[in-house]
């Protein structure tokens, strides 16, 4: 009997120990991905499109950086982008297209004395006044602000982003549902209950943070884009989301009909289906870094 406690309370000891690391581990994830922001790198395809930007050019190297202070797009925009905004806010839309980028064209945002189009032409940078055409500028050269007197940092836009906080929220799923599956090989491993206990709670919160991730996704979806018709990455990466999110409601649900009878290990089956969920959550997560401009697509 007193062997049989000595178990038991080593299970609880590592369940709980287990907890903690998990805990850890998503708090650790969070401070390295919350710093990624959310760009709209379809913009800067449309810019593309609209001015025949040259391949390589200094204009296609600096791609969300075009509007944004920080290269990787999201935040703080420097003057280019505040044209561009103020653009989108007086149209009452959020969709940018040709039309709306040429009515900036005479402007002259970053004060150097070329107008937007003239930059475009040499492929310099509307929005850098240190960018500009091997001429003399042909406006008056107006005083703006330098990008160090922007902010990188406004709470209010950060709490209230359009993006309804879509890029942050789904790395917990994906964290959580990897811990889960860790959990679940080491349990068998070590063959250690509380481990695959520890693995069911990661498990479901995955799957609520995947409905969580789905949702906020919608909503930005609605925010960014007014509900318009999605096409390529962004029509693919919806659905794998919702078709991803399912499977971690499935894999709980067949758990929860395995965990009836602790002393049953988990089936191959469901450790097969663990790693095609595996496989789709990661693949909808480099969708999703493709989108935000933080990954580059393969050429």
């Amino acid at each position: 009997m007193k062997v049989k406690l000595l178990q038991n309370s080593i299970c609880v000891r590592s369940s709980r120990a287990s907890l903690w690391v998990s805990l850890l581990g998503c708090v650790v994830l969070l401070g390295l991905s919350s710093g990624t922001a959310h760009a709209l790198p379809q913009f800067f395809s449309i810019v593309k499109t609209t001015y025949s930007v040259k391949a390589g050019g200094s204009i296609d190297k600096k791609s969300c950086g075009l509007c944004h202070v920080d290269p990787a797009g999201g935040g703080a925009v420097n003057p280019y982008g505040k044209d561009v905004k103020s653009f989108l806010k007086a149209a009452k839309t959020q969709t940018l297209s040709a039309a709306g980028l040429h009515s900036i064209d005479s402007l002259d945002s970053d004060g150097d004395g070329f107008a937007n189009t003239d930059e475009f032409k040499a492929d310099t940078l509307p929005g850098d006044a240190m960018s500009h055409p091997d001429k003399a500028p042909t406006l008056m050269v107006r005083e703006v602000k330098s990008e160090g007197d922007v902010s990188p940092f406004d709470v209010r836009t950060a709490m209230f982003a359009k993006s309804a906080q879509h890029p942050v929220i789904v790395h917990f799923p994906i964290a959580l549902f990897i811990i889960s599956l860790l959990f679940d090989v080491l349990g068998v491993w070590k063959k250690n209950p509380g481990l695959r206990t520890t693995a069911t709670y990661n498990l479901i919160v995955a799957a609520f943070g995947g409905l969580c991730a789905v949702i906020s996704g919608l909503i930005a979806w609605q925010l960014l884009y007014g509900g318009a018709e999605l096409k390529g990455n962004l029509r693919l990466h919806l659905i794998m989301g919702i078709v991803t999110t399912g499977l971690l409601f499935l894999l709980w649900g067949i758990r929860t009909r395995l965990n009836k009878n602790p002393n049953v290990p988990l089936s191959r089956f469901y450790f097969v289906l663990s790693l095609i969920a595996l496989g789709l959550i990661s693949l909808t997560g480099h969708i999703g870094g493709i989108l935000s401009g933080v990954v580059q697509p393969l050429n």
